[in-house]
C-alpha cells in the first residue's frame, strides 16, 4: 500500500515536469547518502534523471533556488558536470507537493569510485574539477533573496572558523561528558567501542583544536559560493574523467579552503605527498595564498575531530534514526584519522 502510494506521488511530480513523459517513465529508488534526501532514477523518452526530494525544513526555498542559479551560472560557464535543476511547467525547479520540495535534474554518469582506484590523473583531474567549479562560482551575482548565502567577498572573517569554535566549546563544555555517560549505560557493540574510541580521542585533542581555531578566529580571506561537503562519494568517474561533482546542497558563502579540506581529507587522509600532488594541481588554475593553506590546515584537523563527534550528537544527543551499519564504516574510516591526529599532538 505503501509503496503504491509513494509511486502515484512520484507520478504527480513528474508530471511537472515538461523534459519527461510520467506515462512512459521508469522510476527506482537511488543509492542515497547521509543528508535525508530521497532521491529517485528515472528513465524515459527524454533521458535519465535524478529526482530529488528535499527533507522537511531543511533549507530555506530562497537558499535551494539561489543555488540551482548558481549551478545554472557555473554549467554556462562551460563545465559538464554539474546538474541543473529543469523548469517545471509553472516555471520554477522547484515543485512543492505533499508538503516537500521536489527538483529534477540530470543524472550524472559515472561511479564514485576514486579509493578503488587511486591514480594520480584522477587525482589531477578532480582538483582541477573543483578550481574549476571555484573560478567559476567566484563569479556569481545572486539574486537578492538569496543574497546571505551565495555573496562574494575579498576579505572577510570565515564562517566556519566561527562555527568550529562553537561546537568545540559546546563539546568542552558538558556535551562530551553527556556522551560518555550515555555511552556507559549502553550495551557493549562494534559501534559503542568505535564511538567510545571516538569519544576518548577527542578529548584529548580538543584543547588545541580550540587553539588553532582561536588563532585564525579573525583572519581575514576571500570568500565567494563553496561546496562545503564535497568529498570522495560526491566526485563521479568514467575512467579517469570527473563526470559529476554531485549534492552540492550544503553549498553556501565559504573559502575555498573549505572545499579543499574536506576533499582531500576524504580522498588522500594524511598522505603528504599525495595532498602537495593535489595542491599542486589545483592551483595551477586557482592559485592559493598563504593564509587559504593555513586556513586549510586549521579546517582539516579541526574535521577530524568534529566529523566524527558529529555521528555521535546525532546518535546519543540529538537520538536520531540513521542506517547505523552504513555509519559505522564511515565512522571507523574518521577514527582511523583521529587516532593519527591524537598520536601527532600527545608526541609534539
Amino acid at each position: 500500500m505503501q509503496k503504491h502510494w509513494m509511486n502515484k506521488l512520484l507520478d504527480q511530480v513528474l508530471k511537472c515536469f515538461p523534459a519527461i513523459s510520467s506515462a512512459g517513465a521508469q522510476t527506482r529508488p537511488a543509492t542515497g547518502g547521509f543528508s535525508g534526501a530521497g532521491v529517485w532514477r528515472v528513465s524515459g523518452t527524454g533521458g535519465t534523471y535524478a529526482l530529488r526530494r528535499w527533507p522537511r525544513g531543511s533549507l530555506p526555498e530562497p537558499r535551494i533556488l539561489g543555488l540551482h542559479s548558481l549551478l545554472q551560472h557555473i554549467a554556462d560557464s562551460g563545465l559538464e558536470h554539474v546538474a541543473v535543476p529543469l523548469r517545471s511547467n509553472c516555471g520554477s525547479t522547484l515543485v512543492k507537493m505533499k508538503g516537500y520540495a521536489w527538483q529534477l535534474e540530470p543524472w550524472l554518469p559515472g561511479a564514485a569510485d576514486f579509493h578503488s582506484s587511486p591514480t594520480e590523473q584522477r587525482l589531477s583531474n578532480t582538483m582541477c574539477a573543483l578550481a574549476g567549479w571555484h573560478i567559476a562560482a567566484a563569479d556569481f551575482r545572486p539574486a537578492n533573496s538569496a543574497n546571505a548565502w551565495f555573496t562574494n567577498a575579498s576579505s572577510e572573517r570565515s564562517p566556519a572558523i566561527a562555527e568550529r569554535l562553537q561546537r568545540t566549546q559546546a563539546w568542552l563544555s558538558g556535551d562530551l561528558n553527556a556522551v560518555d555517560r550515555l555511552l556507559a549505560a549502553r550495551r557493549r557493540t562494534e559501534f559503542t567501542g568505535v564511538a567510545t574510541t571516538v569519544a576518548g580521542n577527542a578529548r584529548l585533542v580538543l584543547p588545541a583544536i580550540r587553539s588553532e581555531l582561536a588563532a585564525l578566529a579573525d583572519l581575514r580571506v576571500p570568500l565567494q559560493p563553496c561546496l562545503r561537503d564535497v568529498w570522495h562519494d560526491h566526485i563521479l568517474f568514467e575512467g579517469d574523467r570527473v563526470t559529476g561533482i554531485i549534492d552540492p546542497s550544503a553549498c553556501r558563502t565559504e573559502n575555498v579552503a573549505t572545499d579543499l579540506a574536506r576533499l582531500l581529507g576524504s580522498l588522500v587522509a594524511d598522505d603528504v605527498q599525495q595532498r602537495e600532488f593535489a595542491l599542486n594541481c589545483y592551483a595551477e588554475l586557482r592559485p592559493m595564498t598563504p593564509d587559504e593553506h593555513r586556513l586549510m590546515t586549521v579546517l582539516d584537523r579541526s574535521a577530524v575531530v568534529l566529523g566524527p563527534l558529529g555521528w555521535l550528537r546525532r546518535k546519543y544527543l540529538d537520538q536520531a534514526s540513521f542506517n547505523e551499519g552504513a555509519v559505522l564504516l564511515r565512522l571507523k574510516q574518521q577514527c582511523d584519522r583521529l587516532l593519527v591526529l591524537t598520536q601527532s599532538l600527545l608526541t609534539s
